[in-house]
């Protein structure tokens, strides 16, 4: 779905999910990924039909949800259409919806760190913002 999506085959992805939820669950990640092709895209109309799709569906965590509204919102913001974001960040804020930041992760000498965005865990996180400020 991811490559079909990437390359602008929006049927042809659209397609290969339908023919899995034939036989099997509906599958949030799926049409999330194509959701996030819209993104990149600027497929607004798309976008807003896959999330529809997305919320219509049982047993769908918040967390899902919240991710799902962040694309879309993102998506509108990449066309202009900031009234929308204001829209979907506001609905967002109503059913108390947050997306969980990433984490990400660093080898540096061999020794592995992870963190997320804005994190102030760390024990040099102030040297490290420092550093960050030189740049």
């Amino acid at each position: 779905v991811d490559a079909l999506a990437r390359s602008q085959h929006w049927d042809e992805a659209q397609s290969v999910i339908e023919n899995y939820e034939k036989t099997n669950e509906r599958n949030s990640v799926m049409w999330t990924t194509l959701l996030g092709a819209c993104r990149i895209y600027k497929e607004e109309t798309k976008a807003k039909e896959i999330y529809d799709k997305i919320n219509e569906m049982k047993n769908i965590s918040n967390n899902r949800r919240a991710s799902v509204s962040v694309l879309l919102s993102n998506t509108y913001a990449s066309v202009g259409k900031y009234d929308k974001v204001e829209s979907i960040r506001q609905k967002m804020a109503d059913e108390n919806l947050k997306k969980i930041p990433g984490m990400t992760y660093i080898e540096i000498d061999g020794v592995n760190h992870s963190f997320y965005a804005h994190d102030k865990s760390h024990p040099k996180s102030n040297e490290i913002y420092n550093e960050l400020d030189k740049l």
